[in-house]
């Protein structure tokens, strides 16, 4: 997994963190969207930090997806949000990054699942470190 991931799940997370700071939502609807956005989006991050220092292979494949689930619940937010606020100009770019995220995550673990079924790993052994 490259830097390049790891620097753009950071970025990821603290523009997600400058917009809920920016919007401070009065509704009590939008304040709550803006805190269940703020957990994923800082989240995948976290976890890609984790997947590189894992001491195993079992344990670098969970945590990258732990990520991915969390950029699509990003996602999924940032597209409440768009449809609460469709006017909303910091959107576009916050939702553009989390697509790529997914779709890069998506990528990450695909490549590494093959490359357990070409080493013959089983992907569904049970691992102590999971």
């Amino acid at each position: 997994m490259g830097r390049e991931i790891q620097e753009r799940s950071y970025r990821f997370g603290r523009d997600v963190m400058r917009y809920a700071v920016e919007c401070e939502s009065r509704s009590v609807i939008g304040r709550e969207l803006l805190r269940q956005l703020f957990r994923p989006a800082t989240s995948v991050g976290a976890n890609l930090q984790e997947a590189q220092a894992a001491i195993s292979r079992p344990g670098f494949v969970h945590k990258v997806g732990i990520a991915r689930k969390e950029a699509f619940e990003a996602r999924h937010w940032l597209r409440l949000r768009r449809d609460m606020c469709p006017d909303d100009d910091g959107l576009p770019a916050l939702q553009a990054e989390s697509n790529e995220l997914c779709r890069i995550l998506s990528s990450i673990l695909i490549s590494a699942r093959r490359n357990d079924a070409r080493r013959g790993v089983d992907p569904l052994a049970r691992r102590s470190d999971l």
